[in-house]
C-alpha cells in the first residue's frame, strides 16, 4: 500500500513539472521599450518634412509580432514611412544560424480609413510587424522604422516637437504572452506643477513634469515672494496733528505704518497795518492749507517820535533875547514838531580847552562847541600834528566862517610832547598856512574865523631811553661823590689849623 501511494505522489510531481514552464511563460510579461531617435528636417518631393526614426532600445523576452501607433502631440500628419532593419539570429541543434527579422506593414494617415484616420487628429503613424521565421522570437534591438511628418508653415529650426505612443502599443511572443510596449521619453516638453505655493514669508516648490509621459523630472524650490506693499487708506497729516502712512501687502494681510510729522502752518501775510509814532501796527498771516483757518497776528510796536532830523531856526537868539528852533519828526506821515529855546548869545564861549571871544561887538551862539576835525593835515617834513579842531553850532543860521574871533588855547599838556609848536589854518584839501600866534606860559593866543579849522603842530619830543637815563644818573652820582670828598678835605685842613 505504501509503495502505491509513493508512486502516485511521484506521478503528480512529474505532471506538475511539465506545466511549470507554461505557467512561468504565461506569468512573464516581458518588456519592449522604443524611443524616438534624432529627428531631422528634409524636403521630400515638394514637402518639408520631419524625419522621425523609431528604435527598439530594450527587448527582454523576444517578440513574434509588434503593433504600435506613434502620435505627434502637435497634430502633424504622417505622409510617408521607411522600413527598419532590426533583427536577431538563432542557432538550431545542428549549429546552423538563422536570421530572424521583421515583416513590416507600415501605415500612415494617408492610408488609414474610417475612424483610424481621425483617431489622433490624423497625426500618427502605425507600425505593424511580425517575425520572418515561424515559431521563433526576434530578440534584437535597433532601428525599427522611420515616419515622416509634414511640417507646419510656422516651423523654425528651433521648434521642438514631441511624440508619444497611441492607444495601441503591444507585442506578442510565440508563447502567446502579450508584452507591454512603452516609449522612452526624452522629456522635451515639460511644465511646472505647483506642489506648495510660495507665500510672502515661506518658500514653495514646483515639480517639473513631462507633458508627454507625466514623469517628474525635477523639483524646484520657489523662494519666498516677499511682501508686495501697496498704498492703503491712512490718515492725512494736518498743520498741528501727525498723519499715518499705511501700506498693505496685496498677497496677505500684513501691513506696515509710518508716522508722518505734522505739516506746520503754511503762513502767508494777508494784511498789514504799519505802526506810527503814536499807534501800534499789526501783521496778519493766514494759513494757506485746505481746511485750516489758523490766523497769526503779530503786533508792531509804535515808533515814537524821532526828532533827529534837520533843525529849523525860527527865531535867532540875540545878546538879550532867546531864540527858537523847531525839529520835525523824521517818520513818514508824521507832522509832529518839537520846539526848543535857543539861549541868548554870548560874547565869549569856552569849550574843552579853548576860549573863543568874538570881535567887533559880535556875539556867539551859546551852544558853540569845539569838535575834533577829521581833515587830513599835510605838514612839512619834521613836523607832527598835535591836535586838529573847529567850532560848530546847531542853534544859528549865521555863517560862522565869516565871524572874526580871538582864540585862547591851553597847550600846557602838549608842551611835554612837542617842541617849537605852531598854530596853522587847515584848508579843505589838507594844506596849511601858519597863523600868527603867541605861545607862552602854556597858552596859545591867535585870531581867526570861528568856523575855521585849526591845528597845533610841532616837533615831537623823543622819549629818553632807560640806558640814557642810567648814564645820566651815573654822572650825577660821580659828581656828588667828588663834591663830598672835596668837602671832607676842606674840613680836615681847618681842624689841623686849629
Amino acid at each position: 500500500m505504501k509503495k502505491k501511494l509513493l508512486a502516485l505522489v511521484l506521478s503528480v510531481i512529474m505532471i506538475a513539472a511539465l506545466f511549470v514552464p507554461v505557467l512561468t511563460a504565461s506569468a512573464a510579461e516581458g518588456k519592449v521599450v522604443v524611443e524616438i531617435g534624432e529627428v531631422t528636417r528634409e524636403v521630400k518631393g515638394t514637402a518639408k518634412v520631419l524625419k522621425v526614426p523609431v528604435n527598439i532600445v530594450e527587448n527582454t523576452h523576444g517578440i513574434s509580432g509588434l503593433l504600435i501607433e506613434v502620435v505627434n502631440t502637435d497634430g502633424m500628419q504622417t505622409i510617408a514611412s521607411e522600413y527598419g532593419d532590426v533583427s536577431s539570429t538563432v542557432t538550431d541543434q545542428f549549429g546552423i544560424e538563422t536570421k530572424i527579422a521583421l515583416n513590416y506593414t507600415i501605415g500612415t494617415t494617408t492610408t488609414m480609413v474610417g475612424d483610424n484616420k481621425t483617431k489622433y487628429n490624423g497625426a500618427y503613424g502605425r507600425i505593424l510587424a511580425d517575425t520572418t521565421v515561424a515559431g521563433k522570437d526576434m530578440t534584437g534591438t535597433g532601428y525599427l522604422a522611420t515616419l515622416f511628418f509634414l511640417l507646419p508653415e510656422t516651423d523654425t529650426e528651433n521648434t521642438v516637437y514631441s511624440f508619444k505612443l497611441g492607444d495601441i502599443a503591444e507585442a506578442t511572443n510565440n508563447d502567446g504572452v502579450k508584452i507591454a510596449v512603452t516609449m522612452k521619453c526624452k522629456h522635451t516638453a515639460t511644465e511646472e506643477q505647483v506642489v506648495k505655493a510660495a507665500t510672502c514669508t515661506e518658500a514653495g516648490s514646483v515639480n517639473v513634469v513631462c507633458k508627454d509621459c507625466g514623469e517628474v523630472t525635477d523639483t524646484k524650490t520657489v523662494g519666498a515672494l516677499g511682501h508686495d506693499y501697496q498704498a492703503a487708506p491712512g490718515t492725512t497729516a494736518t498743520c498741528t496733528e501727525p498723519g499715518k502712512l499705511v501700506e498693505k501687502c496685496s498677497r496677505c494681510d500684513d501691513e506696515k505704518t509710518k508716522e508722518v510729522a505734522a505739516l506746520g502752518h503754511d503762513l502767508k501775510e494777508t494784511s498789514r497795518k504799519e505802526a506810527t509814532c503814536t499807534e501800534d501796527g499789526e501783521i496778519v498771516e493766514t494759513c494757506q492749507r485746505d481746511g485750516c483757518d489758523y490766523v497769526k497776528k503779530t503786533p508792531i510796536a509804535k515808533l515814537g517820535h524821532d526828532f533827529s532830523g534837520k533843525v529849523t531856526i525860527t527865531k535867532e537868539a540875540t545878546a538879550t533875547e532867546k531864540g527858537e528852533m523847531t525839529t520835525a519828526c523824521v517818520h513818514e506821515g508824521c507832522t509832529e514838531v518839537e520846539k526848543a529855546e535857543i539861549p541868548v548869545k554870548k560874547v565869549s564861549v569856552t569849550s574843552d580847552n579853548v576860549t573863543v571871544k568874538a570881535k567887533d561887538d559880535k556875539v556867539l551862539p551859546a551852544d558853540l562847541a569845539k569838535t575834533d576835525s577829521d581833515t587830513a593835515v599835510k605838514v612839512a617834513d619834521g613836523l607832527a600834528v598835535a591836535t586838529v579842531f573847529t567850532f560848530e553850532s546847531k542853534t544859528t543860521n549865521d555863517d560862522l566862517s565869516t565871524v572874526e574871533a580871538e582864540f585862547t588855547l591851553d597847550v600846557s599838556k602838549l608842551a611835554a610832547k612837542f617842541n617849537n609848536m605852531k598854530i596853522v589854518s587847515v584848508k579843505a584839501d589838507g594844506t596849511t598856512e601858519e597863523v600868527t600866534a603867541t605861545i607862552a606860559d602854556g597858552k596859545a593866543t591867535f585870531s581867526g574865523k570861528v568856523g575855521g579849522v585849526y591845528a597845533v603842530v610841532g616837533t615831537a619830543v623823543k622819549p629818553v631811553s632807560p640806558q640814557t637815563a642810567d648814564a645820566t644818573n651815573s654822572v650825577v652820582y660821580v659828581v656828588l661823590a667828588l663834591l663830598a670828598v672835596s668837602g671832607l678835605a676842606v674840613i680836615g685842613k681847618k681842624r689841623l689849623a686849629l
